[in-house]
């Protein structure tokens, strides 16, 4: 059975400069060593890479970042110019559950084909399929073309941050990697920066369509560079050989698994009722489909997606978990942050880029101090209970905006929500990196990104579902139906079609719902309790709290018997800690 595995005794090795200023690029703690099914070894070593080679590559990897984290927030300002264009508010969740739900099931899967097929193929795979769902959402003509063009946008996206991540892994030493991935994590708070501000820049002055075309120049220099300058060596075997490899049956599973799991989220209360046969049938579906998945990738698949190692570890549960909560609290956020601030504050799409700056600054400025603090201690639990409070009280401050909270007030909320986020972003990998072997470290990066992504499909679609059912409900006891219709899918209509002595009514609706809807998780015990808002979120505040830590105490139960792996398999806490001394 043929396998991909890393030479764990090579962990020292260094970059190496010959004297024609060549590095001598080695893959990932070593060679890597390909076992053929006829039992023969063959050791794989990556050809020299100039200085200024790898330059290049680099900067293709960064620009792949770049292109990436811009395209997931950028969309945020123009929904509503979206959603007016093309009178559909209420699928505009759909724009991002497509995307983020595509990409969610396809990320797991880059790391097993990578393997297969080889690094630089799949990744070039990654980034044009990601260039065609970009340019078809530029042309659309209407909601569902749209939608269609995320989707496929979302498949090439899941293998765009696990490929670089795995090509950098493959290029230098794991002494140099951290310094690497410092880079591509402040390419990525800087894309986080820039992303509302270029939304609303496009929506006001040129189109929303230019939130994709700008995709298109970026990914043909990343496509070009790569194509001409990076030189790894792919696995040997036909192609056909190499498809007899894949694991098409746990792939099938997985994608309608998380298809019928996020239909469920998105339609319930909207499309159809919760308590629906449609419902419980999409739920009961994805169980069967999950458990289906288990038994194939355990007994049935030669070359499973997910190793079983992956099934039996209690720390990396608690990573995925940490990674899940993280996406869904992020991306569930910032979708209807732009909302709120062009329907209910009346601001133009770059003002209300502009105003979403305090979120992304704490973002960056916390990512960076969290990964250089645990890169010098070695100490990754701390942080996760700390972005996990901090994030919890970021969204209660959201959530009690009104018409009559000042901008300051909604700085501190959206930074404080940063700095919890961007507390726990490197945490999220270094926590599953260092539950497992280092030959698992590949598959532990790709499902911490999955989980991450799923987290944030699922989370936009549950405070889809919220804001529609509650803004539906709210305008129809305050407004004729008819208008109710026009201003749900075109919310900016509601400063001219609604006359004045009914606007503040009408905008408190909307501010209502939105509130609402960033309770996210918790609304369905808040009903079932009862509560008044502040009820409410104190029950979202010690539920939130008592799963963080109880995911933390996992991590933490693990961290010591890990630190011993890493003495025996040069595991990443290895390096963490002698870095402290």
């Amino acid at each position: 059975m043929a396998r991909h595995l890393d030479e764990e005794a090579a962990v020292d090795r260094k970059l190496l400069v010959d004297d024609d200023d060549h590095f001598q690029i080695p893959p990932p703690k070593g060679p890597a060593i390909t076992i053929i099914e006829d039992g023969k070894v063959e050791e794989v070593v990556n050809p020299p890479l100039s200085k200024f080679g790898f330059f290049l590559v680099f900067i293709g990897l960064l620009l792949a970042i770049f292109l990436a984290a811009l395209d997931q927030l950028i969309i945020g300002t123009a929904l509503p110019a979206l959603a007016e264009e093309f009178n559909g508010l209420s699928q505009i969740s759909w724009v991002g559950t497509s995307y983020l739900m595509t990409a969610s099931a396809s990320t797991p899967v880059y790391g097993k084909m990578s393997d297969i097929f080889g690094r630089k193929p799949t990744f070039l795979f990654a980034i044009i399929t990601f260039e065609i769902g970009s340019l078809i959402c530029a042309v659309s003509v209407n909601m569902i073309m749209l939608i269609v063009g995320r989707a496929i946008a979302g498949v090439g996206l899941g293998g765009v941050f696990t490929m670089v991540l795995l090509i950098i892994a493959e290029l230098v030493s794991m002494q140099e990697r951290s310094k690497y991935q410092g880079l591509i994590g402040a390419v990525y708070g800087l894309s986080s920066v820039l992303g509302p501000i270029a939304g609303g820049l496009f929506t006001e002055h040129v189109s929303w369509r230019w939130c994709f075309y700008i995709n298109l120049p970026i990914g043909a220099i990343t496509v070009l560079v790569v194509s001409l300058f990076l030189h790894l060596k792919s696995p040997e075997g036909s192609v056909m050989a190499k498809l007899r490899r894949v694991d098409f049956l746990g792939i099938i599973i997985l994608i309608l698994a998380v298809i019928a799991f996020v239909t469920a989220v998105q339609g319930g209360g909207t499309s159809f009722a919760w308590n629906s046969a449609t419902s419980i049938a999409l739920f009961v579906v994805c169980g069967l489909l999950v458990i289906l998945f288990f038994i194939v990738e355990l007994n049935v698949a030669p070359e499973p997606i997910v190793p079983a190692a992956m099934f039996s570890n209690r720390s990396v549960y608690a990573g995925l978990a940490l990674a899940f909560f993280l996406g869904s609290a992020f991306f569930g956020l910032i979708y209807y942050v732009s909302v709120y601030f062009q329907v209910v504050s009346g601001d133009t799409p770059l003002m209300s880029g502009l105003h979403q700056l305090p979120g992304s600054a704490g973002v960056v400025a916390f990512s960076i101090i969290s990964g250089l603090v645990v890169s010098k201690t070695g100490q990754y639990v701390p942080f996760s209970i700390f972005g996990g409070c901090v994030a919890v009280i970021g969204t209660v401050f959201c959530s009690l905006w009104t018409l009559d909270t000042s901008t300051t007030v909604e700085y501190v909320g959206l930074f404080v929500f940063g700095v919890g986020i961007g507390s726990n972003i490197q945490v999220r990998v270094v926590a599953v990196q260092n539950a497992v072997e280092p030959r698992f470290i590949g598959v532990a990066t790709a499902l911490s990104t999955f989980f991450q992504t799923l987290g944030g499909a699922v989370g936009v679609a549950v405070l889809g579902a919220v804001f529609n059912n509650s803004l539906s409900s709210n305008l129809a006891n305050l407004l004729p139906s008819a208008i109710v219709s026009l201003v749900i899918e075109q919310p900016t209509l509601i400063r001219t079609l609604v006359s004045a002595d009914l606007q503040p009514a009408a905008l408190q609706a909307f501010n209502s719902s939105i509130t609402l809807a960033w309770k996210g998780w918790h609304t369905a015990i808040c009903r079932l309790h009862q509560a008044n808002v502040f009820e409410c979120q104190t029950l979202i505040s010690l539920s939130l709290g008592s799963l963080g830590l109880g995911f933390v105490h996992k991590q933490d139960a693990n961290q010591l018997t890990n630190k011993n792996n890493c003495k025996q398999h040069g595991n990443m806490y290895n390096n963490l800690s002698a870095s402290s001394s």
